[in-house]
């Protein structure tokens, strides 16, 4: 697990893991994330959110490794 963010009381909150693997039998992505509240309505619309979500979300699918190529999302 590497460890990319600590509390305020200097405990790991969020944390991740990749096994190098991109396949359901043999391993993937993990994030950990305790600070579950984020999530919550009314703190939603803090800065960043949303983007952290997404962020963590596309990480997690690992792009690519599953298609064998690296993707601009940003052209038009």
């Amino acid at each position: 697990m590497q460890v990319l963010a600590v509390s305020s009381n200097n405990y790991p909150c969020i944390m991740s893991f990749d096994s190098g693997q991109s396949n359901y039998i043999e391993g993937g992505r993990i994030v950990i994330d305790t600070g579950w509240t984020k999530l919550y309505q009314d703190y939603w619309s803090g800065a960043g959110q949303s983007r952290y979500v997404v962020n963590a979300s596309v990480w997690l699918v690992d792009i690519e490794k599953r298609f064998g190529t690296k993707m601009d999302l940003y052209s038009k």
